[in-house]
């Protein structure tokens, strides 16, 4: 009970820092660098006949209002076969504070569904270290609050590193999921090659468990499946301002479900 207590009020905490920090963000709101991108993804799932597939329609705008602030909002349209269409709404900014910190902050609010979180909220601290400030140390929280009544609270401890054509990232997440108070672990490794203007390849494997307990069963169950994932990112610059997004995901959700996902879209800045 009291480690619930206290959760209970870091997660106010950091939602009223996220929002004091969007405040003064958009406060200093100027015009500057833009980008829109617009990306169609399909998912077939397997066994389709209990998943089926899925849909997602994204729109992405991000503008850079001045040297260290960069705002974003991002709509998603979800259809799927079994679970039926949903809707949510992502905004939030990337904010340099100093020369050793920037930060990650998003809000994100889903229609009702099984599926779509309720509330969200995000906060990620990035700490530049090495002469160059190529070697930057992570740390992030999430808390995502559900129709169904269940949450999840995310701490996460990673680092990127910051090559003149490649960048590499490892994030370690640790997943508090409730009712049940049951915790899970996750491992992202992603490589990134390439230049911007020119093009990049973002190769990224996951691999971890997600565990909570099943309240909906007659009697609560707790459900702790291994899971792994890739996905291959590629993103081309056609000219100085377009380009073409080509992403194929993979995730293996052992006991349950398999997916593959294929996603397609354009993106343009100015």
């Amino acid at each position: 009970m009291l480690y619930m207590f206290y959760r209970k009020i870091f997660t106010i905490i950091i939602t009223i820092i996220a929002v004091i920090k969007i405040m003064l963000i958009f406060s200093d709101l100027s015009y500057g660098y833009k980008r829109n991108e617009y990306t169609f993804s399909y998912e077939y799932l397997n066994p389709e006949k209990d998943y089926g597939y899925y849909k997602t329609i994204t729109f992405r705008h991000f503008n850079k209002i001045n040297n260290t602030t960069t705002i974003f909002v991002e709509n998603y349209y979800f259809s799927r076969k079994i679970e039926g269409e949903g809707y949510l709404v992502n905004f939030g900014a990337y904010k340099d504070w100093s020369r050793n910190l920037y930060t990650y902050t998003s809000i994100s609010k889903g229609t009702r569904s099984n599926y779509l979180p309720d509330f969200r909220i995000d906060n990620e601290f990035f700490f530049k270290t090495l002469r160059q400030k190529n070697l930057v140390f992570s740390l992030s929280t999430a808390y995502m609050r559900y129709y169904s009544n269940s949450n999840d609270f995310i701490v996460g401890l990673g680092f990127i590193y910051y090559a003149p054509k490649w960048n590499f990232t490892y994030k370690h997440l640790i997943n508090n999921s409730n009712p049940g108070s049951v915790v899970s672990h996750t491992d992202l490794f992603s490589l990134g090659i390439g230049e911007e203007k020119k093009s990049y390849l973002y190769l990224t494997y996951t691999s971890g468990n997600q565990a909570y307990l099943a309240t909906y069963l007659p009697t609560p169950t707790l459900v702790n499946n291994n899971s792994y994932s890739c996905m291959i990112n590629y993103r081309k610059w056609f000219d100085n301002n377009n380009g073409i997004i080509l992403e194929y995901s993979y995730l293996k959700l052992k006991d349950t479900f398999e997916k593959n996902g294929f996603t397609i879209g354009f993106f343009n800045e100015y």
